[in-house]
Formats: C-alpha cells, sequence, structure tokens
C-alpha cells in the first residue's frame, strides 16, 4: 500500500512540473511569435498583435512564478517577462524583472543577459550613469563571455548621444579589434566616422567612412558610408573629390531611390566649386526631375539664394523663393522661402524710400537699408555701401556714429580685417566720442576710459578756444570752459580751462574788485608746478623764471595707447542691438576679488548671456569691459549663476543673446 501512495505522490509531482513546463513553453512560444514579427519589422517598440502576444507570454510566465516558485524555470520565466516588457517599452518593468533575476539567481546562465539588458533598461529610462555602470561589470568580467561585443557597441551608444565622441570611438574601436567578424562592425565603423564628423575632424571622418566598404555589400550601411565620405570631402575644401563621389553615386542603380539628395549634393558642389552656373543648372534639373517634393522645394530654394547672394538678381531670387513655398508647402525650405521672399519685399520698400525722400529725411531709410542687408539678407558689403554714404554724406546725423560702429563691427566680425576695423572705431573715439559707441571702441582698441575722457575735454576745450579767441563769444565760451573743469577735474584740460576763465576775466570784464587776482592766485595754489601756474604769477607780478605766454590755443593730441592687454572674451554686439534680459528670478551675488581690493574699481560690466528654456544661463560673454580680467571674470561667475523666470521670455528669443549688467561696487571695510 505504501508502494502504492509513493508511486502516486511521484506521479503526481511529475505532472504538476509537466503542467507548468508546458505553461512556461506556450509563454515561450507566445514570445517567439511577437519577437519575430517586431526584428522583421524593425521595431524597437511592439505594436499590434505583438502587443497581445507579449501580455500573454508576461501572464503564463507569471502563473509559473506564483504557482511554482521553486521550479527550476523560474529564472527563465523572470527573463522572459523581462524581455517582453522591454520589447513593450515598459523599461521600469523590466528592469525590476531583470535585477530580480541577476540578485535572486546569481548562478544562472541567464545572468549575464540579464546585465545585458538591465543596463539597456536603464539606459532606455535616461539613467545613463547606472547604465553604464552595469554594462562596464559585464564588459570587465572576465567570467562573464556573452554579449561583450553589443556590451561594447552599446556603451559607445551611450557617449555618442551624451556628445563625449572621443569616448564613443574608444569603444567602438575596441569593439572592432576584439572581435574583428562580429556582424555589428560595420555599424561601429560608421559610427566612428560620424563621430569624428562631430569632432570636425573630417580627415578622420572620411577616413573611417571609407573603411565601411570592407565589410562587404551593407545596404543601408554602405549608402550611408559612401554619402558621408563626399560629404567629409566637402568640409576638406576638396570639392573636387566630393562631387566626383557623389557623382558616382548618382550612376548606382541601386541607390536610385536616395537619387533626389545625391544630386542636391552635386549642385551644392558646384556651388562650393564657385560654379554658380552649373550649380543652378543642377537645381533646376531636380526641381524640374522631382516636382512638388521636399527635394524640388529645397532645389528652388538654394536656387534663390545664389541668385541674392552670389548673382544679386532680386528679382529671379524672388521668383525662385516663390516656387518654393508652393511646390511643397510642408517643408522647412518652404518656410525659409517665405521669408525670404518677405524680405526682398521689404528690401525693396526701403530702395523705394531712399530714392524717393530728400535731403536728412533719406538718411533713416538709408541706415535701415544696411541693417537690413546685413541682417536680413546676409550681404555684408552691400551693407558696408549703405553705412558708407551715410557717414560721408552725413556726419552729423544720428545715424552716422552708428553707422561707423557697424562698419566697424563689419570689418573686424565678418572680413577678420584688423587693420579697417580698427581705423573705424578709432574715428568713432574721434569724431563722435560723446555716442554711445565710444565706449565699445574703447573696449575694443584696448584703451583706458580716461582716454576716452582726455579727448571729450580736447574737443570741448577747442570749441570753447575758437569761441573766446577767435569768435570772441565770451559768454559761450565760458560755459563751454566751466563744463571742462567740473566733468574733468582730473585731465589736463582742467587746468588750462581755469586758466582760460580768469584771463577772459581780466580781459573781457574786470569788475575792479579782488576777483581776477583771486582766480589766478587759486590756479597757482592748484596747479603749483604747470605753465598755467607760471602763467597766473606772471599776471599777478610775481616773478618767474620764464614767463608763458597766454593760454596756447589747441594743439591736436593722440591719446597715448594703453599698456592694457586686449582681453579676449570681449565681444561687441551686432549693430542691430540685442534685448535686455528681464529681471531675474535670483541675482547671482557679486563676490569682489582679493586681489583687487585696492584698485577700488567699481562700475557695471556689460554682458551678454543666452538663457535656457529653464532660466538658467547657459553661455555669457563681455560686451563692455571695466578693463580688469579678474573683475570681468567675478562678473561672469555672477551672472552665470543668476537665474531668470522662463515665463518671462518669448520662446522665440530663447537661447537668443540677452543683454545683462552687473553691478561693482567694492566692499565696505567691514564687509572684507
Amino acid at each position: 500500500m505504501r508502494k502504492v501512495i509513493f508511486i502516486c505522490t511521484l506521479l503526481l509531482l511529475f505532472s504538476f512540473s509537466c503542467v507548468y513546463y508546458n505553461t512556461f513553453y506556450h509563454a515561450e512560444e507566445k514570445y517567439k511569435k511577437a519577437e519575430k514579427s517586431q526584428q522583421k519589422a524593425k521595431r524597437e517598440v511592439a505594436t499590434g498583435t505583438e502587443v497581445n502576444d507579449y501580455q500573454d507570454a508576461i501572464k503564463k510566465a507569471s502563473k509559473v512564478l506564483t504557482f511554482n516558485p521553486k521550479s527550476k524555470w523560474v529564472d527563465d520565466a523572470l527573463f522572459l517577462i523581462g524581455k517582453s516588457y522591454f520589447n513593450l517599452g515598459d523599461y521600469p518593468k523590466a528592469e525590476r524583472k531583470f535585477q530580480e533575476l541577476v540578485t535572486s539567481f546569481p548562478k544562472s546562465n541567464l545572468v549575464e543577459e540579464s546585465y545585458y539588458y538591465l543596463g539597456l533598461s536603464r539606459y532606455k529610462q535616461g539613467n545613463k550613469v547606472e547604465a553604464t555602470e552595469a554594462l562596464i561589470s559585464l564588459l570587465d568580467n572576465p567570467k562573464m563571455k556573452k554579449r561583450k561585443s553589443e556590451v561594447c557597441f552599446e556603451l559607445g551608444e551611450i557617449k555618442f548621444e551624451e556628445g563625449e565622441y572621443e569616448q564613443a570611438v574608444t569603444f567602438y574601436k575596441r569593439m572592432l579589434e576584439q572581435y574583428p567578424k562580429d556582424e555589428l562592425n560595420p555599424r561601429a565603423q560608421l559610427r566612428i566616422g560620424e563621430a569624428y564628423f562631430q569632432l570636425k575632424d573630417f580627415a578622420q571622418a572620411k577616413e573611417s567612412f571609407s573603411k565601411v566598404r570592407k565589410y562587404g555589400k551593407q545596404g543601408e550601411l554602405l549608402y550611408q558610408s559612401i554619402y558621408w565620405t563626399g560629404e567629409s570631402a566637402y568640409n576638406l575644401k576638396d570639392f573636387k573629390e566630393g562631387l566626383s563621389i557623389f557623382s558616382d553615386l548618382s550612376r548606382e542603380k541601386k541607390y536610385a531611390r536616395y537619387l533626389p539628395n545625391i544630386e542636391l549634393k552635386i549642385a551644392e558642389g558646384y556651388k562650393l566649386s564657385d560654379s554658380l552656373d552649373l550649380a543652378l543648372k543642377k537645381y533646376e534639373e531636380v526641381a524640374l526631375a522631382f516636382p512638388k517634393t521636399e527635394q524640388s522645394a529645397e532645389a528652388y530654394y538654394r536656387a534663390g539664394m545664389i541668385n541674392l547672394e552670389g548673382k544679386r538678381d532680386l528679382k529671379k531670387a524672388q521668383e525662385l523663393f516663390d516656387k518654393a513655398k508652393t511646390d511643397w508647402p510642408a517643408s522647412p525650405f518652404a518656410k525659409s522661402a517665405l521669408e525670404k521672399s518677405a524680405d526682398i519685399s521689404k528690401l525693396s520698400t526701403y530702395q523705394e524710400q531712399v530714392t524717393k525722400e530728400e535731403s536728412l529725411k533719406v538718411v533713416a531709410p538709408l541706415f535701415h537699408l544696411g541693417e537690413f542687408y546685413l541682417t536680413q539678407m546676409n550681404l555684408p558689403e552691400s551693407a558696408l555701401a549703405e553705412y558708407q554714404i551715410v557717414v560721408d554724406k552725413y556726419p552729423e546725423s544720428e545715424y552716422a556714429p552708428k553707422s561707423v560702429y557697424a562698419i566697424a563691427w563689419i570689418y573686424e566680425n565678418i572680413y577678420q580685417d584688423s587693420a579697417k576695423a580698427k581705423e573705424y572705431y578709432h574715428k568713432i573715439i574721434d569724431q563722435y566720442p560723446n555716442s554711445d559707441y565710444s565706449k565699445k571702441a574703447l573696449s575694443y582698441l584696448s584703451l583706458p576710459e580716461e582716454s576716452l575722457r582726455v579727448n571729450l575735454a580736447e574737443k570741448e576745450y577747442a570749441v570753447a578756444e575758437s569761441l573766446l579767441f577767435q569768435e570772441r563769444m565770451v559768454d559761450s565760451a565760458k560755459v563751454i570752459l566751466q563744463k571742462i573743469v567740473s566733468d574733468y577735474p582730473q585731465s589736463r584740460y582742467a587746468c588750462k580751462a581755469e586758466c582760460a576763465l580768469a584771463w577772459s576775466l581780466e580781459q573781457y570784464q574786470n569788475p575792479g574788485d579782488s576777483s581776477v587776482a583771486l582766480a589766478y592766485q587759486a590756479i597757482i595754489d592748484k596747479y603749483p608746478q604747470t605753465e598755467y601756474a607760471d602763467f597766473a604769477r606772471k599776471r599777478l607780478g610775481i616773478k618767474v623764471a620764464k614767463v608763458p605766454v597766454p593760454p596756447p590755443q589747441q594743439q591736436p593730441t593722440q591719446p597715448a595707447p594703453s599698456d592694457t592687454t586686449v582681453d579676449s572674451t570681449k565681444t561687441a554686439p551686432a549693430p542691430s542691438g540685442m534685448p535686455k534680459a528681464p529681471a531675474p528670478k535670483v541675482k547671482g551675488t557679486f563676490y569682489y576679488p582679493q586681489s583687487q581690493l585696492e584698485t577700488g574699481i567699481k562700475g557695471k560690466v556689460v554682458l551678454k548671456i543666452k538663457i535656457s528654456f529653464t532660466g538658467k544661463v547657459t553661455d555669457v560673454a563681455i560686451v563692455n569691459s571695466l578693463n580688469n580680467q579678474e573683475i570681468d571674470d567675478a562678473a561672469k561667475d555672477a551672472a552665470m549663476r543668476t537665474e531668470f523666470d522662463p515665463a518671462l521670455i518669448n520662446p522665440a528669443q530663447q537661447l537668443d543673446w540677452f543683454l545683462y549688467e552687473v553691478e561693482v561696487t567694492p566692499p565696505q571695510p567691514s564687509q572684507q
């Protein structure tokens, strides 16, 4: 009897075991069906019936975990559930299942695979640091043999996506060296080329792209490698080779579906080679051969740009832009063409105003025409011509200093002609010292602000001198001389102005009291070692070794150059200006450098900043400096710690430059 009971128990246990095996078997069948369909369609995340099959697989495999947690298929069930969640795109649940498997079954033969998918699940959730840790632990474990090549590739992908291209190349190359026959090698080789391209090492990129060929017929990958080899040649300015590569590619029948894009690259090669007529012909061929497509819209747009910038044929350019708008309205080139067409219409309006207006009324349209050429049409040469007309014909207008600054800016930033830039920056200081652009000119020329003050005092004294000695307009001259004394007390012209005031009091008013004597005595007391003090002593009858003549008339002098070095961070804003930053939500504190406390420098450092979508400052550069590197750097640090309310920023201006001022004040002794 006991024997019968024992046999029955064994049969019962065996039947239960079969039941759970069958349950897992059916789960595995559902999983394989869904995975095969997904792989065939090359979908990263399952759709349609695949979703149902994965969900059925999860339900069936979960029964094994629930009703027979000690079954030998538990680790298999966990792995199948984890992969099902992974393929469904439910990465948090997938991560939990893979983590459960490696923790509960450290000796399972599925541990290596689980670590691999654990890393991928974390990566898909954006947890790149934890993903990297999981994958590297697998890569560096000598006991784990599987998935090493795929781990190398995925680590390369993580670094590539993070913008760490050099590290990405390291992982891709490690994969190629250690696993030379792996099926992922062509993709890794292509990615090496793409990484070098992102690093702007176009020679290495070109070489890397060309190596994809050695892996034989790779279909899409081979096409991409040839395409980017040509693109690299263009960036290396080897336009002839680039044209040859794209021309050969256009004759490959197997790449016929890519022909419109290849033809566009051929046209681009002609343009880069300055063969504008050939480029225009090729763009026309593309537009006619592939009408009503995104490529035809691009062809019309690029042909329009050649006519606008290269041929200066505005009428033809607008005609082509209009075609780009209508040929494929959804294309981004259609939107750009619309903007360019509108720009040409505005340009025509400005040109018409310049033609019709007379005398000073034409100055504003002339200046705005120059601004339009520069900022909207990317035609700096035309902009220079308009600005120069304003400077030459209307030097007294409010637009003259703006135009001089715009000319200097173009030579500095577009033509990189420092000699011409300096010429026009000096012109601002010499002719328009009171303008808003004088400090920017000083900044570029690395001259101290005192030189501007000397220049201003010098010019005002010359005016007063002319009024006093030539036109005999004594009262007008006195007003200017008194202004020089009060506004520029540290200038040598303050002393000259006081001397001229005393002399004019003596010569033209002479009230008969002690006023004249007191005025001359004040000069002796205030400037005892100067020629003007000697002149005052002479007028008072005090014997001096050398008698100077009356206040000498102004002789033009040039301000002495400063010993300060150029601050490489200074950047002049575009002539059209920048918007001011809104009031900060959190104002970064300016910390006065300890090493500069004795200088006592104070004022404002004007910066330009970029503000991210979260309100944080992402970039900063000096616009107007206080001519002290440490103080400028401290101001930049304060700006970088400043935060703004994103709601106060127009979305269209986010990531554009804004002007922002940092107040620089030395701390009081109690604060030091």
